[in-house]
């Protein structure tokens, strides 16, 4: 979701293209490695939704008035070049809750190291 101040997007991501093994690799013994079946099973699977995902997220766009009811929890890494925290706060604008953000220490992903601590504030959040 984006907010009405963010007006540049990445390129999409929605194509992600099915990686295909080479025959020398089938060849070598690679895919009879344990678990090599499973994950190319587990990549199948989950492609078709993250492609969906990637598509919602590239082309939908919400009135720039648009507002709700319900409190927002926003969770923001400091040095994350997609998202600042001007427009991580702009979120306060979209809802007439309150509005709750939280940084972390981080980029992009910065909650593959925080997980512990953005569980906390979320099971918060959702059991008001």
């Amino acid at each position: 979701m984006e907010s009405r101040h963010r007006a540049v997007r990445a390129p999409s991501r929605g194509h992600l293209p099915v990686r295909r093994r080479s025959g020398r690799r089938a060849a070598s013994g690679a895919a009879r490695e344990p678990g090599a079946r499973a994950a190319a099973g587990g990549r199948r699977t989950a492609l078709p939704s993250l492609r969906a995902d990637y598509q919602a997220a590239e082309t939908y766009r919400c009135a720039p008035d648009a507002v709700v009811g319900c409190p927002v929890t926003v969770l923001t890494g400091d040095t994350d070049p997609e998202t600042t925290l001007p427009e991580a706060r702009a979120w306060e604008q979209h809802t007439t809750g309150t509005c709750t953000v939280r940084t972390f220490p981080g980029g992009h992903f910065f909650i593959t190291a925080h997980v512990g601590a953005i569980d906390s504030p979320l099971r918060e959040r959702f059991s008001q």
